[in-house]
């Protein structure tokens, strides 16, 4: 686009306005790199999910070395053959997906809930739909509006 820019400027006579074509091109670069920029967002989006569980991993082993460092002959207990939680693990994924992130303890704390995982697959699905939407209908305004100008 700018090569196409360069080259129309430089073929034409040196004026002191802005040109029909200077407007066409400034606008057909902003629509690509907004196109840029929803991509970037998308893209980020659509990771973060797998951030969130490394980040939860990475603070789960940093836990278990403090309490492995404060009691070095404590064996820790597998209960993951049970299934104890099952239930319990259901309820907290069910609320996680209503939105609450914090779930109360027996004595007053606050613990941290499990991210519902497809919530930011969710948010780069509606971010690229909308996108889909909007980019198009944003350019046949910018031409209802541009080439009435222009012809008229």
């Amino acid at each position: 686009v700018t090569t196409q820019s360069s080259g129309s400027s430089g073929s034409k006579p040196k004026v002191s306005y802005v040109k029909a074509i200077d407007i066409w091109m400034a606008v057909c670069l902003m629509f690509v790199f907004a196109a840029l920029i929803e991509f970037a967002a998308v893209n980020f989006a659509s990771r973060q999910d797998k951030e969130v569980a490394r980040r939860r991993q990475k603070m789960k082993q940093k836990q278990e070395e403090k309490e492995k460092a404060k009691n070095p002959n404590r064996r820790k207990l597998n209960y993951s053959g049970y299934n104890v939680a099952g239930q319990q693990l259901n309820k907290a994924t069910e609320r996680c997906s209503q939105g609450d992130n914090k779930e109360q303890t027996k004595n007053g704390g606050s613990i941290e809930k499990p991210v519902n995982p497809t919530e930011f697959m969710d948010k780069a699905k509606k971010i690229d739909s909308m996108s889909r939407i909007i980019f198009p209908c944003a350019f046949l305004l910018f031409n209802a509006i541009y080439w009435p100008t222009y012809l008229g």
